[in-house]
Protein backbone atom coordinates (compact mmCIF):
# COMPACT_ATOMS: atom_id res chain seq x y z
CA UNK A 1 0.00 0.00 0.00
CA UNK A 2 1.43 3.36 -1.03
CA UNK A 3 2.11 5.66 1.91
CA UNK A 4 0.96 8.60 -0.20
CA UNK A 5 -2.48 7.05 -0.68
CA UNK A 6 -3.09 6.47 3.05
CA UNK A 7 -1.85 10.00 3.74
CA UNK A 8 -4.40 11.31 1.25
CA UNK A 9 -7.14 9.25 2.89
CA UNK A 10 -6.20 10.52 6.36
CA UNK A 11 -6.30 14.09 5.06
CA UNK A 12 -9.71 13.51 3.52
CA UNK A 13 -11.00 12.00 6.76
CA UNK A 14 -9.56 14.86 8.82
CA UNK A 15 -11.38 17.36 6.60
CA UNK A 16 -14.60 15.33 6.57
CA UNK A 17 -14.57 14.95 2.79
CA UNK A 18 -16.73 11.87 2.35
CA UNK A 19 -16.70 12.01 -1.44
CA UNK A 20 -12.90 12.03 -1.56
CA UNK A 21 -12.74 9.16 0.95
CA UNK A 22 -15.14 7.11 -1.13
CA UNK A 23 -13.19 7.76 -4.30
CA UNK A 24 -9.86 6.83 -2.73
CA UNK A 25 -11.25 3.59 -1.30
CA UNK A 26 -12.94 2.69 -4.57
CA UNK A 27 -9.61 3.12 -6.36
CA UNK A 28 -7.67 1.18 -3.72
CA UNK A 29 -9.98 -0.91 -1.47
CA UNK A 30 -7.15 -2.00 0.81
CA UNK A 31 -6.91 1.56 2.17
CA UNK A 32 -10.03 0.98 4.25
CA UNK A 33 -8.32 -1.86 6.08
CA UNK A 34 -5.34 0.22 7.16
CA UNK A 35 -5.61 0.89 10.90
CA UNK A 36 -4.83 4.56 10.41
CA UNK A 37 -8.04 5.20 8.50
CA UNK A 38 -10.53 3.88 11.08
CA UNK A 39 -8.52 5.50 13.88
CA UNK A 40 -8.70 8.89 12.17
CA UNK A 41 -12.44 8.58 11.62
CA UNK A 42 -12.96 7.52 15.25
CA UNK A 43 -10.81 10.43 16.46
CA UNK A 44 -13.10 12.88 14.66
CA UNK A 45 -16.19 10.91 15.73
CA UNK A 46 -17.33 11.06 12.10
CA UNK A 47 -20.22 8.60 12.01
CA UNK A 48 -20.61 8.61 8.23
CA UNK A 49 -16.93 7.89 7.65
CA UNK A 50 -16.79 5.27 10.40
CA UNK A 51 -19.67 3.45 8.70
CA UNK A 52 -18.09 3.89 5.26
CA UNK A 53 -14.82 2.36 6.43
CA UNK A 54 -16.47 -0.49 8.32
CA UNK A 55 -18.60 -1.33 5.27
CA UNK A 56 -15.38 -1.37 3.23
CA UNK A 57 -13.68 -3.85 5.57
CA UNK A 58 -12.09 -1.74 8.32
CA UNK A 59 -11.28 -3.69 11.49
CA UNK A 60 -13.26 -2.34 14.48
CA UNK A 61 -10.63 -3.93 16.74
CA UNK A 62 -7.59 -2.45 14.97
CA UNK A 63 -4.85 -1.20 17.26
CA UNK A 64 -2.30 1.51 16.68
CA UNK A 65 1.29 0.22 16.87
CA UNK A 66 2.35 3.60 18.26
CA UNK A 67 2.93 4.25 21.96
CA UNK A 68 -0.69 5.36 22.37
CA UNK A 69 -1.92 1.84 21.48
CA UNK A 70 -5.38 3.21 20.72
CA UNK A 71 -8.21 1.15 19.32
CA UNK A 72 -11.19 2.72 17.52
CA UNK A 73 -13.39 2.40 20.63
CA UNK A 74 -10.87 4.14 22.87
CA UNK A 75 -10.24 6.80 20.25
CA UNK A 76 -13.96 7.53 19.89
CA UNK A 77 -14.39 7.74 23.67
CA UNK A 78 -11.34 9.79 24.60
CA UNK A 79 -11.65 13.54 23.88
CA UNK A 80 -8.75 15.35 22.31
CA UNK A 81 -8.53 19.06 23.01
CA UNK A 82 -7.42 19.94 19.47
CA UNK A 83 -10.17 17.96 17.70
CA UNK A 84 -13.83 18.90 17.69
CA UNK A 85 -16.05 15.79 17.40
CA UNK A 86 -18.40 15.75 14.42
CA UNK A 87 -20.87 13.30 15.88
CA UNK A 88 -22.22 11.82 19.08
CA UNK A 89 -19.67 9.70 20.92
CA UNK A 90 -22.27 7.29 22.27
CA UNK A 91 -23.61 6.67 18.77
CA UNK A 92 -20.08 6.11 17.45
CA UNK A 93 -19.42 3.59 20.23
CA UNK A 94 -22.65 1.81 19.33
CA UNK A 95 -21.72 1.64 15.65
CA UNK A 96 -18.30 0.16 16.47
CA UNK A 97 -19.77 -2.37 18.91
CA UNK A 98 -22.41 -3.39 16.36
CA UNK A 99 -19.59 -3.97 13.88
CA UNK A 100 -17.86 -6.36 16.26
CA UNK A 101 -15.59 -4.18 18.40
CA UNK A 102 -14.59 -6.02 21.58
CA UNK A 103 -16.11 -4.07 24.45
CA UNK A 104 -13.27 -5.11 26.77
CA UNK A 105 -10.24 -5.08 24.44
CA UNK A 106 -7.30 -3.28 26.11
CA UNK A 107 -5.91 -0.11 24.58
CA UNK A 108 -4.31 3.31 25.24
CA UNK A 109 -0.97 3.84 26.98
CA UNK A 110 -2.40 2.31 30.15
CA UNK A 111 -3.68 -0.83 28.35
CA UNK A 112 -7.13 -0.36 29.83
CA UNK A 113 -10.47 -1.48 28.50
CA UNK A 114 -12.82 1.14 27.00
CA UNK A 115 -14.63 1.37 30.35
CA UNK A 116 -11.42 2.73 31.87
CA UNK A 117 -11.16 5.35 29.14
CA UNK A 118 -14.72 6.49 29.84
CA UNK A 119 -14.11 6.53 33.61
CA UNK A 120 -10.86 8.48 33.28
CA UNK A 121 -12.73 10.98 31.11
CA UNK A 122 -15.60 11.34 33.61
CA UNK A 123 -18.08 10.25 30.94
CA UNK A 124 -20.84 8.53 32.92
CA UNK A 125 -23.05 8.11 29.86
CA UNK A 126 -20.44 6.17 27.93
CA UNK A 127 -19.46 4.13 30.98
CA UNK A 128 -23.11 3.11 31.44
CA UNK A 129 -23.41 2.27 27.75
CA UNK A 130 -20.35 0.03 27.83
CA UNK A 131 -21.66 -1.82 30.87
CA UNK A 132 -25.04 -2.19 29.17
CA UNK A 133 -23.32 -3.58 26.07
CA UNK A 134 -21.53 -6.28 28.04
CA UNK A 135 -18.37 -4.86 29.61
CA UNK A 136 -17.24 -7.30 32.30
CA UNK A 137 -18.78 -6.60 35.71
CA UNK A 138 -15.81 -7.44 37.92
CA UNK A 139 -13.96 -5.76 40.76
CA UNK A 140 -12.13 -3.50 38.30
CA UNK A 141 -15.41 -2.38 36.75
CA UNK A 142 -16.73 -1.72 40.25
CA UNK A 143 -13.70 0.44 40.96
CA UNK A 144 -13.91 2.34 37.67
CA UNK A 145 -17.62 3.04 37.92
CA UNK A 146 -17.45 3.54 41.71
CA UNK A 147 -20.26 1.01 42.08
CA UNK A 148 -20.50 0.27 45.81
CA UNK A 149 -22.90 -2.66 45.44
CA UNK A 150 -20.84 -4.38 42.76
CA UNK A 151 -17.69 -3.84 44.82
CA UNK A 152 -19.37 -5.37 47.86
CA UNK A 153 -20.47 -8.36 45.76
CA UNK A 154 -17.02 -8.93 44.25
CA UNK A 155 -15.23 -8.71 47.60
CA UNK A 156 -17.73 -11.11 49.17
CA UNK A 157 -17.21 -13.52 46.28
CA UNK A 158 -13.40 -13.42 46.52
CA UNK A 159 -11.67 -11.12 48.99
CA UNK A 160 -8.37 -11.72 47.22
CA UNK A 161 -9.42 -9.59 44.24
CA UNK A 162 -8.85 -6.46 46.36
CA UNK A 163 -5.10 -6.85 45.93
CA UNK A 164 -5.00 -8.59 42.55
CA UNK A 165 -3.59 -6.85 39.49
CA UNK A 166 -5.68 -6.48 36.35
CA UNK A 167 -4.38 -7.34 32.89
CA UNK A 168 -2.77 -3.91 32.60
CA UNK A 169 -0.91 -4.29 35.90
CA UNK A 170 -3.13 -1.86 37.80
CA UNK A 171 -5.11 -3.11 40.78
CA UNK A 172 -8.64 -2.18 41.80
CA UNK A 173 -7.38 0.57 44.12
CA UNK A 174 -5.28 2.10 41.32
CA UNK A 175 -8.31 2.11 39.01
CA UNK A 176 -10.62 3.50 41.69
CA UNK A 177 -8.22 6.41 42.15
CA UNK A 178 -7.90 6.98 38.39
CA UNK A 179 -11.66 7.11 37.85
CA UNK A 180 -13.36 10.48 37.63
CA UNK A 181 -16.87 9.09 38.14
CA UNK A 182 -18.87 9.59 41.37
CA UNK A 183 -15.79 10.96 43.08
CA UNK A 184 -17.58 11.87 46.29
CA UNK A 185 -17.63 8.14 47.05
CA UNK A 186 -13.96 7.48 46.31
CA UNK A 187 -12.47 7.72 49.84
CA UNK A 188 -15.14 5.42 51.29
CA UNK A 189 -14.67 2.84 48.53
CA UNK A 190 -10.89 3.10 48.89
CA UNK A 191 -11.32 2.39 52.60
CA UNK A 192 -13.35 -0.73 51.73
CA UNK A 193 -10.64 -2.00 49.38
CA UNK A 194 -7.91 -1.30 51.93
CA UNK A 195 -9.85 -3.17 54.60
CA UNK A 196 -10.16 -6.10 52.19
CA UNK A 197 -6.42 -6.31 51.59
CA UNK A 198 -5.50 -3.71 48.98
CA UNK A 199 -2.27 -1.86 49.75
CA UNK A 200 -1.94 1.91 49.59
CA UNK A 201 1.73 1.49 48.64
CA UNK A 202 1.04 -1.01 45.84
CA UNK A 203 2.97 -0.46 42.62
CA UNK A 204 1.34 -1.15 39.26
CA UNK A 205 3.86 -2.82 36.95
CA UNK A 206 2.72 -1.45 33.60
CA UNK A 207 4.01 -1.27 30.07
CA UNK A 208 5.15 2.34 30.52
CA UNK A 209 6.68 1.92 33.94
CA UNK A 210 5.95 1.41 37.62
CA UNK A 211 3.17 3.56 39.08
CA UNK A 212 2.04 3.80 42.73
CA UNK A 213 -1.59 4.15 43.74
CA UNK A 214 -1.13 7.80 44.73
CA UNK A 215 0.05 8.61 41.19
CA UNK A 216 -3.37 7.51 39.93
CA UNK A 217 -5.05 9.60 42.63
CA UNK A 218 -3.27 12.70 41.27
CA UNK A 219 -3.75 11.85 37.60
CA UNK A 220 -5.60 14.52 35.64
CA UNK A 221 -5.68 17.12 38.40
CA UNK A 222 -8.23 18.13 41.03
CA UNK A 223 -7.14 15.33 43.33
CA UNK A 224 -9.34 14.47 46.29
CA UNK A 225 -7.52 15.78 49.36
CA UNK A 226 -9.27 13.31 51.68
CA UNK A 227 -8.20 10.45 49.43
CA UNK A 228 -4.58 11.62 49.43
CA UNK A 229 -4.57 11.85 53.22
CA UNK A 230 -6.09 8.37 53.52
CA UNK A 231 -3.54 6.81 51.18
CA UNK A 232 -0.60 8.39 52.98
CA UNK A 233 -2.00 7.38 56.36
CA UNK A 234 -2.18 3.81 55.05
CA UNK A 235 1.43 3.76 53.84
CA UNK A 236 1.59 5.51 50.47
CA UNK A 237 4.66 7.64 49.83
CA UNK A 238 3.36 11.18 49.09
CA UNK A 239 6.32 11.72 46.76
CA UNK A 240 4.72 9.20 44.39
CA UNK A 241 1.99 11.66 43.47
CA UNK A 242 3.91 14.93 43.38
CA UNK A 243 5.11 14.70 39.78
CA UNK A 244 1.61 14.03 38.48
CA UNK A 245 0.10 16.82 40.58
CA UNK A 246 2.69 19.27 39.24
CA UNK A 247 2.34 18.08 35.66
CA UNK A 248 -1.44 18.50 35.74
CA UNK A 249 -1.16 21.93 37.34
CA UNK A 250 -2.91 20.80 40.52
CA UNK A 251 -0.85 22.96 42.84
CA UNK A 252 -3.35 22.55 45.68
CA UNK A 253 -2.69 18.81 45.64
CA UNK A 254 1.05 19.48 45.36
CA UNK A 255 0.84 21.58 48.52
CA UNK A 256 -1.03 18.81 50.34
CA UNK A 257 1.54 16.22 49.27
CA UNK A 258 4.44 18.38 50.44
CA UNK A 259 2.66 18.97 53.74
CA UNK A 260 2.28 15.18 54.00
CA UNK A 261 6.03 14.69 53.56
CA UNK A 262 6.93 14.85 49.85
CA UNK A 263 10.12 16.78 49.10
CA UNK A 264 10.13 19.63 46.60
CA UNK A 265 13.69 18.51 45.80
CA UNK A 266 12.58 15.01 44.89
CA UNK A 267 13.42 13.49 41.54
CA UNK A 268 11.05 12.88 38.65
CA UNK A 269 10.45 9.24 37.79
CA UNK A 270 9.96 10.36 34.18
CA UNK A 271 13.00 12.50 33.42
CA UNK A 272 15.24 10.99 36.11
CA UNK A 273 16.18 14.44 37.35
CA UNK A 274 14.97 16.91 40.00
CA UNK A 275 11.30 17.85 39.71
CA UNK A 276 12.18 21.50 39.15
CA UNK A 277 14.34 20.57 36.17
CA UNK A 278 11.56 18.45 34.66
CA UNK A 279 8.94 21.18 34.99
CA UNK A 280 11.24 23.65 33.26
CA UNK A 281 12.19 21.15 30.57
CA UNK A 282 8.56 20.57 29.63
CA UNK A 283 7.37 24.15 29.94
CA UNK A 284 5.33 23.65 33.13
CA UNK A 285 6.10 27.21 34.19
CA UNK A 286 3.49 27.58 36.94
CA UNK A 287 4.63 24.32 38.52
CA UNK A 288 8.29 25.38 38.30
CA UNK A 289 7.58 28.73 39.94
CA UNK A 290 5.51 27.02 42.61
CA UNK A 291 8.38 24.64 43.41
CA UNK A 292 10.71 27.60 43.81
CA UNK A 293 8.23 29.36 46.09
CA UNK A 294 7.99 26.16 48.14
CA UNK A 295 11.76 26.09 48.61
CA UNK A 296 13.12 23.90 45.80
CA UNK A 297 16.91 24.20 45.40
CA UNK A 298 17.72 25.87 42.04
CA UNK A 299 21.31 24.63 42.23
CA UNK A 300 20.51 20.93 42.55
CA UNK A 301 22.16 18.98 39.73
CA UNK A 302 21.19 16.01 37.61
CA UNK A 303 23.50 13.30 36.28
CA UNK A 304 24.89 15.71 33.67
CA UNK A 305 25.67 18.31 36.29
CA UNK A 306 22.92 20.55 34.97
CA UNK A 307 21.15 22.94 37.35
CA UNK A 308 17.70 24.39 36.77
CA UNK A 309 19.37 27.37 35.06
CA UNK A 310 21.01 25.03 32.55
CA UNK A 311 17.58 23.63 31.72
CA UNK A 312 16.08 27.11 31.47
CA UNK A 313 18.84 28.11 29.06
CA UNK A 314 18.50 24.95 26.98
CA UNK A 315 14.73 25.48 26.60
CA UNK A 316 14.86 29.22 26.07
CA UNK A 317 12.70 29.76 29.16
CA UNK A 318 11.02 33.12 29.62
CA UNK A 319 12.67 35.83 31.67
CA UNK A 320 10.29 35.39 34.62
CA UNK A 321 11.52 31.81 35.10
CA UNK A 322 15.18 32.81 34.88
CA UNK A 323 14.63 35.77 37.20
CA UNK A 324 12.86 33.55 39.73
CA UNK A 325 15.70 31.02 39.64
CA UNK A 326 18.30 33.73 40.22
CA UNK A 327 16.20 35.34 42.97
CA UNK A 328 16.04 31.95 44.67
CA UNK A 329 19.84 31.71 44.63
CA UNK A 330 20.47 30.10 41.25
CA UNK A 331 24.16 30.26 40.34
CA UNK A 332 24.73 31.55 36.78
CA UNK A 333 28.39 30.49 36.98
CA UNK A 334 27.78 26.83 37.88
CA UNK A 335 29.37 24.54 35.30
CA UNK A 336 28.08 21.13 34.29
CA UNK A 337 30.09 17.92 33.80
CA UNK A 338 31.20 19.18 30.38
CA UNK A 339 32.42 22.47 31.80
CA UNK A 340 29.53 24.56 30.44
CA UNK A 341 27.73 27.24 32.39
CA UNK A 342 24.04 28.04 31.65
CA UNK A 343 24.95 30.88 29.29
CA UNK A 344 27.11 28.54 27.19
CA UNK A 345 24.26 26.00 27.07
CA UNK A 346 21.95 28.75 25.85
CA UNK A 347 24.41 29.80 23.12
CA UNK A 348 24.67 26.18 21.95
CA UNK A 349 20.86 25.95 21.75
CA UNK A 350 20.68 29.08 19.61
CA UNK A 351 23.34 27.68 17.31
Amino acid sequence: MASGAIAQLKTAIASGDQAACGALIAAEPSLARDWRAIMEAALHVDLDLIRLLLDAGADPNAQSPAESRHRPLHRAIEPKASVRPRGDRAEAVGVLLDAGADVDAPGCWYDGRPLETAARGADAELAALLVERGSRRDVYAAALTQDAELLKHELARDRGVAAAASQSGAGALHLLCASRLNRADTPALARRLLDAGARADAIAEMRHGRFPVIHFACWGGEADVALLALLVAEGADPAGGLYEALWSGDLAAARVLVDLGASVDGWSHVGKRPLLHDMIQWGRTKAALWLLSAGANPNATDDKGWTALHYAASRGAKADVVDALVAAGGDRSRRDAAGLDPEAVGRARRG
